[in-house]
C-alpha cells in the first residue's frame, strides 16, 4: 500500500539522462499535506522535479520547483489568509553511502551536504514536501501586518510590581 503523496524511485530505475517528473496533489493529498504541515488548508501543490544520475561520481542530483498555495492563520490578527509559495530547490544524494555508514561530522554552514539513499531509492513526494516545510513561516502574518504591543501598566506601576524593587530599599 502506497502512503499519501509518495512517488518512490529505485536507484536501478534512474538513468544518467535527465528524467522529468510532474507531481500534482489530489484533493486527498492536499488534506494530508495540510495535516502534515499543521496548517488550516493547502489549496494547491504542484512540483516539477528533475532527476539525473552521475555514474562516475556516484551522485544523484534532484532539482526542480514547487508551487503551492497555503492557508495560514495570522499570529497578529488571527484571520485566515492564503500565501503563494514558489520554491526552487536542489538536493544531492551519494549513491555509494549507506545510511548506517553516515556518522555525525562537523561541517561548515556553507558546505554542501549530500544525503544518502534510504532503502535503495528516493521518494520525490517526500523531497518536495520537505522543501516546502523548510520555507513555511513559523509565525505567519499577512503582508503589512505589524504587531503593536501596548502595556496596560504605566512605568510607575511596572516598577512597583517588580519583585526586585525591594532590593533597592535594602542598604548594605
Amino acid at each position: 500500500m502506497q502512503k499519501n503523496f509518495s512517488y518512490p524511485l529505485k536507484l536501478e530505475d534512474i538513468k544518467q539522462s535527465v528524467q522529468k517528473y510532474n507531481l500534482k496533489a489530489s484533493k486527498e493529498d492536499l488534506t494530508y499535506i495540510a495535516e502534515l504541515m499543521k496548517v488550516p488548508a493547502v489549496k494547491s501543490f504542484v512540483s516539477e522535479i528533475n532527476v539525473q544520475l552521475h555514474g562516475k561520481e556516484r551522485i544523484l542530483n534532484v532539482w526542480g520547483s514547487i508551487h503551492a498555495e497555503i492557508e495560514h492563520i495570522s499570529v497578529v490578527s488571527l484571520e485566515h489568509f492564503v500565501r503563494p509559495y514558489d520554491i526552487d530547490f536542489e538536493v544531492k544524494f551519494d549513491t555509494s553511502l549507506k545510511p548506517a555508514a553516515v556518522v555525525e561530522e562537523e561541517f561548515d554552514i556553507d558546505d554542501e551536504i549530500i544525503d544518502s539513499l534510504k532503502d535503495g531509492g528516493i521518494d520525490l513526494g517526500a523531497i518536495a514536501l520537505e522543501q516546502l516545510a523548510l520555507e513555511l513561516d513559523d509565525f505567519p502574518r499577512q503582508e503589512g501586518e505589524v504587531f503593536n504591543f501596548k502595556s496596560e501598566f504605566d512605568e510607575e506601576t511596572t516598577i512597583k510590581a517588580n519583585p526586585f524593587s525591594i532590593l533597592k530599599k535594602i542598604k548594605k
